[in-house]
């Protein structure tokens, strides 16, 4: 949620949790159609694999990278947000940064 801006929090918060029930509904529907425990399990699992390599795209957290001391990965984690949603990092924010 820190990669989006604060008018859209809501509907992102909301978006998530809309797609994890349909998950649960669709993790039902392929249930009933595969009735094999094992072909089960490889249907279900095959899609996490793939979002499991998204761990090498997806940034860790503005605030994980204070608590460690990463400030110059803190501020390119914002940059790359206020790019994203159409802003500037402020001058301020940049200096309250620089300064720890």
């Amino acid at each position: 949620m820190e990669l989006v801006g604060p008018r859209i929090r809501v509907v992102g918060g909301a978006s998530m949790n809309t797609f994890f029930s349909l998950g649960n509904v669709c993790t039902g529907l392929v249930a009933w159609a595969v009735h094999d425990w094992r072909q089960l399990t490889q249907v279900l699992y095959g899609p996490m694999l793939i979002i499991s390599c998204s761990f090498w795209f997806v940034p860790e957290s503005v605030r994980w990278y204070m608590s460690k001391g990463r400030y110059e990965d803190a501020e390119d984690v914002l940059k790359t947000a206020a790019r994203f949603n159409g802003t500037q990092l402020s001058e301020e924010s940049q200096k309250t940064l620089a300064k720890s």
